[in-house]
């Protein structure tokens, strides 16, 4: 199997003998190869302090030359300018460090490449300042337009639902005036109904009745003289 640069490490050996015991022991492998630059691709500073930017090297061999350049300048060490280039070697590889005192506008718009060399080869690595804050003031001007937004938003819902709720409202008014409209409508007719149904009859008896008054009055009234002294005589023999 090949062999990468991110297998070197240390290692450990363990032997277990049954009955015997057991052993281990630890072993570092190196991997000789190119640098490899591991770093944030954008760093931050605040306008008018002081600011640094960092670039971490790993390789082995160590890297022999390390240099940060940006427009037209170069440095690999030392002072120039506003500008200090600084290599510090740990355990694990190598910091440099491009310190820029007093930072202005334009050193935000600038491009910092960090570039490490040894004898297999070498690697870069891009890294741009940005303004520390700077979100934050995106984030608070995004919320303080965000909010004239939902204050409009909040105020077109309440006028709709308003609006919605009295069309309702006047809908519910008007089919309940209706109803009753239809209720007097129908009792009216059905108050003529029981009305005539009720007086159809009633007239009938009513004419029955003075019919009946009628006979009444014709069997009780007395009859004529002369009439009853035709009917005595001519049932005088019999009697």
């Amino acid at each position: 199997k090949s062999v990468r640069q991110e297998d070197a490490g240390k290692y450990v050996c363990r032997a277990v003998v049954p009955r015997v015991g057991a052993g281990e022991r630890e072993v570092t492998l190196t991997v000789n190869g190119p640098p490899i630059i591991s770093s944030t691709q954008t760093q931050h500073a605040l306008h008018g302090e002081k600011g640094q930017i960092k670039c971490f090297i790993r390789s082995t061999p160590p890297p022999d030359r390390i240099a940060w350049s940006w427009k037209e300048n170069v440095l690999e060490s030392g002072t120039s300018g506003r500008y200090t280039v600084e290599t510090v070697n740990t355990e694990e590889g190598v910091i440099s460090t491009l310190t820029i005192s007093n930072i202005v506008r334009a050193d935000f718009q600038t491009i910092y490449n960090c570039t490490a060399w040894n004898s297999f080869g070498s690697d870069t690595e891009i890294i741009r300042l940005k303004e520390q804050g700077s979100e934050m003031k995106s984030g608070a001007g995004l919320e303080a337009e965000s909010v004239p937004m939902a204050v409009i938003i909040g105020v077109a819902v309440g006028a709709g639902v308003a609006f919605l709720v009295l069309m309702a409202t006047i809908v519910a008014f008007c089919c309940a005036r209706s109803q009753r409209n239809l209720k007097g409508v129908v009792s009216a007719k059905n108050d003529i109904r029981v009305e005539i149904v009720h007086k159809e009859p009633s007239s009938g008896r009513e004419a029955e009745d003075h019919t009946t008054i009628k006979q009444l009055m014709v069997r009780a009234q007395p009859m004529p003289h002369s009439i009853l002294s035709t009917q005595t005589s001519r049932c005088s023999p019999y009697c």
